[in-house]
């Protein structure tokens, strides 16, 4: 698999501003690898479904971070509405609501491993 070439593919459109800025191909690379291979999303499921919110806030944050230094827009968003109602409505949260977002930031993991994972 060309982690770089999958890369391209999500018209990054910046991508040599991102690389020189995350210290060159090397780096985005083993980033890539560490999201391919990540359990955030796991761990986000479960601390919804226990409504251990405070978890969730830390690994969203952790996704949303990873996502916005690689510079994939969709689940940058995803994750950042997602942290941003959590965070907003921690006593109050509507389960339904909550899973939708979740939902979104699911399509938006997928649609990045599937281009990373395709070379």
């Amino acid at each position: 698999m060309d982690l770089l070439k999958g890369l391209k593919d999500l018209d990054l459109g910046k991508l040599d501003d991102v690389l020189e800025g995350l210290g060159g191909n090397e780096m985005v690379q083993e980033m890539a690898k560490k999201f391919l291979n990540d359990k955030t999303l796991k761990e986000i499921k479960k601390a919804i479904e226990k409504q251990d919110f405070d978890d969730v806030l830390k690994n969203l944050g952790s996704l949303k971070d990873v996502a916005k230094k690689l510079d994939f827009d969709d689940l940058s968003k995803a994750s950042g509405n997602l942290f941003d109602y959590v965070d907003k409505y921690k006593s109050s949260i509507d389960m339904n609501k909550c899973q939708g977002l979740f939902d979104d930031l699911s399509k938006a993991a997928e649609k990045v491993l599937k281009t990373l994972s395709k070379k």
